[in-house]
């Protein structure tokens, strides 16, 4: 072999013999190579290669071994290139095993051409194809200025600035200048698991930690040399980890978890359960990325760009939910108990101040249009809420309650933007409320001076965003636990409060005296509140009611007219209907709704111990519609008003509720009575139960605790007709608006309406009566005499109403329906199973052509003759006593089974044979029903009078003889034989006669 030069530039040796042999041995590199479709590259580190499949992890200290293990293991035998040395100049490859393993070295020099691309610089120097991918050399510092570097745009005088940043952020050069993590501290992430292992325990300064027992028995030989252990072991076992995977790798040891014993790995799911899953925070909200994400009540009100910080930082959302939240009785020394005293007396003040004025509905209608109110809006007039109503002060108190949290001191990080004038009211409220000997009017009266410092502000003086209070206590009032605002159908509401709440105070402003304990009448009453409506109620100037009524407009319109998604789901099969989570299947309904009868059958039985009065029939009660004498019901006709007081006299003697002495005291046992209260309750709660759900599909829970069983300042609400008892619902939900109650019957059905008639007429609720006046006054006996729904001495509120829904419909449907639940559910109902009949329709066309007046007329005047029920005619009593069998089927009432879905029977046949062999059938039916109707009347009747006429001629009988009585008596027996059924006696309604003109008087 002929001596050689060596021609990669750097290399010092002169001449070799083998030129191929010296360029493998010192000049070789790693090279990428395919095996699978993906591309690899063995490492090199120290004087070792590293096997680059993830799987295996192998190390070799030849070129022979690592190409060897790479052939057999890994390309099943197929010999690949993984190491090659450049020949020729142009390039300097550095020797294995040299000092510095990534010298400098420069790749094959490419010239670059004017206005050349990316794609053409790489074109040559990596594979063609897409997506690109760039094989870089390990041994090739490629901060130094080559192509690559120039094709991505890095200039080489921005490379100190790039290895100075790595050093200020530790960002290390080669694997070994790496600090290992902190021996015994948490497992690292993103690298490899945690395996057993063995660390040194030679000496206390000693981190050395290795994966398998002879290295560490060497390293303590050889390191540790003719040193004492710190214990009889040298090593201990423990868990490493460690950084990379290549050659000259170190193990770091990292902590136990939970007590596990050496050398023994933790369970996953154990851990994840235990420590993991329970320190994750909530989900952080997240601006939106589009337009089109944020909602259009999002985009009117901007709520999303306000406060992000609170709104993304799950510790501040909690907070502002947390200031939002009720208030006990002690905090901040019950301030917030005055507060709400103080609220609920300003809304009273503001329902009663013009009670008994000479004006009162023209400075109502001034309230709300100025002195200037157009003629066709005089009946628009500002009417207070119900007094009973606690949403509207609960809502103030509430708001008045974030902002006193926030200037007493509250862990959020949020302000109301008060003005110096506003602070000043806040002061002198939190002083009325802190002093308990201040009187209730002038602790309302701080309260009014502060609200009306909210309202009297000139928005046109605010020049910032999110500038005024009410803004800001609208953003947070929206804000929900999770980060997102609540829709448009619950912002309407509140901002109906606010504007009720403008005007009310604005009333107040204008006629309260301040000064005075009481307040009187003013020659200038109409001036006062004509200046206070110009001042801040009047539309079109920069006021806060302006933005509350432009905002509740635009609110409005969205709730109003943008379709939601659906509340209620009726299965595909019609056998359960689901409103959420919860579920209600119609078989169980109907099975509760026995279990209902029967439970309330056990517990009248264990009360009264079968002491009853003769039962008696609906259809021999009477009841006189027309008598609205205070206290009158059907109870007040005989035999219920003679026998009224036997229940009772049996009850006292049974139950022990009284007792006599000698000289005829009778003394009262009051805990008893309490005790026996409650227990007459238990007895009611299924029949209250029964009593919402059949009559009215659409009920609502405040509609029916309304309900009037004996006339008061209103008239009763149950009635007896015939053989039908029927409710008239009374206040509804837009009495408040209208001044009008509604006046919709929901017949009973006759099972129920039984057992109403047996605990009212049959003397228990009289006994209730007398016993609640003995036990806890007047003004109870009178609630158990008037109202239906009572108990513990006093009328069931609307709160307890709900809570006890929910709990009957838990256990006796196995649903956990509400109030408002079991109303949306119980209109699909009727809606899926009732079909709709247009008999009454038609009806009520004829009747209005036949009297020449319209349907609104007949509807309006021509009423039952038996009392003249106002304004509700005979065919809509008709129509809801139809529309009651309906629903008294569906629930299992009566001998038809519940209907079929109204959906199922619409449903077009399978096929036209289907249809006509169902057609086929109906005809066959339908001739053999007229085939024997003509046999039976028809050919029967005329054998009969030709067996007559063939004796008369055969005996020759003549009239008036003793044969002739025989025929005689025989045409009336064929002729009772064959006489006509009756028909069934049907109840019928007179109308009144009223021509044109008495309905325009009565009009």
């Amino acid at each position: 072999m002929t001596s050689k030069q060596c021609n990669v530039v750097g290399c010092t040796a002169e001449t070799v013999k083998n030129a191929r042999k010296h360029g493998w041995r010192y000049h070789s590199t790693p090279v990428p190579f395919t095996v699978g479709k993906r591309q690899y590259i063995v490492s090199t580190a120290g004087n070792q290669y590293g096997c680059p499949f993830d799987a295996c992890g192998g190390f070799f200290r030849t070129r022979e071994s690592i190409q060897e293990h790479v052939k057999v293991i890994h390309n099943g035998g197929v010999t690949v290139h993984i190491l090659d040395y450049h020949r020729g100049q142009g390039s300097a490859m550095p020797a294995l095993g040299a000092s510095d393993a990534l010298a400098q070295v420069l790749v094959p020099a490419v010239s670059l051409p004017q206005a050349t691309t990316y794609s053409t610089v790489l074109e040559g120097i990596v594979p063609s194809g897409n997506p690109v991918a760039i094989p870089l050399q390990p041994s090739v510092n490629y901060l130094v200025s080559n192509p690559i570097l120039d094709a991505l745009g890095v200039p080489s005088s921005d490379i100190a600035s790039i290895l100075n940043f790595c050093s200020e952020n530790n960002i290390y050069e080669n694997p070994q200048d790496v600090l290992l993590p902190t021996p015994g501290g948490p497992p690292v992430q993103l690298i490899m698991v945690s395996v057993a292992g063995y660390a040194c325990n030679m000496t206390a300064d000693c981190t050395y930690c290795v994966k398998d027992r002879d290295t560490m028995m060497r390293h303590c030989s050889q390191k540790h040399h003719g040193v004492h252990p710190l214990s009889n072991k040298i090593y201990r076992e423990c868990q490493v980890q460690r950084m990379f995977s290549g050659v000259g790798k170190k193990f770091f040891e990292i902590g136990q978890l939970g007590g596990l014993a050496p050398g023994t790995a933790p369970n996953l799911r154990d851990v994840l359960e235990l420590s993991f899953l329970p320190a994750l925070e909530p989900v952080v909200v997240v601006s939106v990325d589009t337009e089109r994400e944020r909602t259009p009540l999002i985009r009117f009100t901007a709520w999303d760009t306000f406060r992000e910080d609170i709104r993304q930082d799950p510790k501040s959302n909690r907070a502002a939910h947390d200031i939002k939240s009720k208030h006990t009785d002690n905090e901040h020394d019950g301030i917030f108990v005055h507060l709400a005293n103080a609220v609920h007396h300003h809304f009273e003040k503001a329902a009663t101040i013009l009670d008994g004025h000479p004006h009162k509905m023209s400075l109502a209608n001034i309230l709300l249009d100025g002195k200037y109110t157009p003629r066709e809006k005089i009946e628009n007039y500002w009417k207070p809420v119900s007094r009973t109503n606690n949403n509207y002060p609960n809502f103030m108190v509430q708001l008045t309650r974030c902002i006193l949290r926030i200037h007493l001191g509250h862990q959020l990080d949020f302000t109301f933007n008060l003005s110096l004038e506003q602070v000043n009211h806040l002061e002198r409220l939190v002083e009325a409320l802190q002093d308990a000997t201040i009187s209730p009017r002038k602790r309302m009266l701080a309260y009014h001076d502060w609200v009306w410092s909210l309202i009297d502000v000139d928005i046109a003086l605010h020049q910032e965003i999110w500038d005024h209070p009410f803004q800001r206590a609208i953003w947070l009032k929206a804000l929900q636990a999770d980060g997102n605002f609540y829709d448009a159908t619950k912002f309407t509401p509140d901002l109906a409060i606010m504007k009720y709440l403008c005007n009310m105070t604005s009333l107040l402003e204008a006629l309260l005296d301040k000064d005075q304990d009481v307040d009187s009448l003013h020659t200038d009453d109409f001036e006062r509140v004509e200046r206070v409506y110009e001042k801040v109620l009047r539309v079109g100037r920069p006021t806060t009611f302006d933005m509350l009524f432009r905002m509740q407009q635009f609110a409005s319109s969205i709730a109003f007219n943008q379709t939601q998604e659906p509340r209620v789901f009726v299965a595909p099969d019609f056998t359960w209907i689901s409103i959420g989570v919860e579920r209600m299947h119609l078989d169980r309904l109907r099975k509760g709704i026995r279990e209902l009868i029967d439970t309330l059958a056990l517990r009248y039985r264990a009360l009264t111990k079968d002491s009853r009065i003769e039962k008696l029939r609906l259809d021999d009660l009477k009841d006189d519609l027309t008598n609205s004498t205070r206290g009158y019901s059907f109870m007040s006709e005989a035999p219920f008003h003679n026998n009224r007081h036997s229940l009772l006299l049996f009850l006292v003697t049974e139950w022990n509720l009284a007792v006599i002495d000698s000289a005829g005291r009778i003394a009262w046992n009051i805990p008893e009575i309490k005790d026996f209260l409650r227990r007459t309750l238990c007895v009611w709660e299924p029949l209250y139960h029964l009593l919402y759900i059949t009559t009215h599909i659409s009920s609502r829970g405040t509609q029916f605790l309304e309900h009037q069983i004996c006339n008061a300042e209103r008239n009763r609400n149950l009635f007896v007709q015939g053989s039908e008892m029927f409710i008239l619902t009374g206040y509804s939900k837009t009495t408040s608006i209208t001044d009008r109650y509604a006046c919709t019957p929901g017949f009973i059905p006759e099972e129920v309406a039984s057992w109403v008639l047996e605990l009212l007429g049959g003397g228990l609720r009289t006994a209730e009566a007398i016993l609640a006046g003995v036990a806890y006054g007047r003004e109870a006996e009178h609630q158990y005499r008037t109202y239906l729904c009572v108990g513990d001495g006093k009328r069931i509120s609307p709160t307890a109403f709900s809570a006890y829904v929910l709990s009957w419909n838990t256990e006796y449907f196995d649903c956990r329906w509400g109030v408002r639940d079991f109303r949306q559910g119980a209109i699909t109902m009727g809606r899926e199973f009732i079909s709709p009949n247009r008999t009454f329709a038609e009806t009520d066309g004829i009747l209005a052509e036949s009297a020449d007046h319209s349907t609104g007329i007949d509807h309006g005047h021509y009423a039952v003759v038996h009392g003249t029920v106002p304004r509700l005619s005979n065919n809509t009593m008709c129509q809801q006593r139809w529309l009651g069998d309906q629903w008294s089927r569906f629930l299992g009432f009566g001998p038809l089974p519940p209907q079929a879905p109204v959906r199922l029977s619409h449903q077009p046949a399978a096929a036209n044979d289907d249809n006509a062999q169902s057609i086929s059938a109906q005809v066959a039916a339908a001739t053999g029903s007229i085939l024997t109707s003509f046999l039976t009347d028809q050919v029967q009747q005329a054998l009969v009078q030709a067996v007559t006429s063939a004796v008369q001629e055969q005996f020759k009988l003549l009239p008036g003889t003793a044969a002739g009585y025989h025929k005689d008596h025989l045409e009336q027996v064929a002729e009772s034989d064959y006489e006509e059924p009756r028909t069934l006696k049907r109840r019928r309604f007179t109308y009144i006669e009223d021509d044109d003109d008495s309905s325009n008087d009565a009009m």
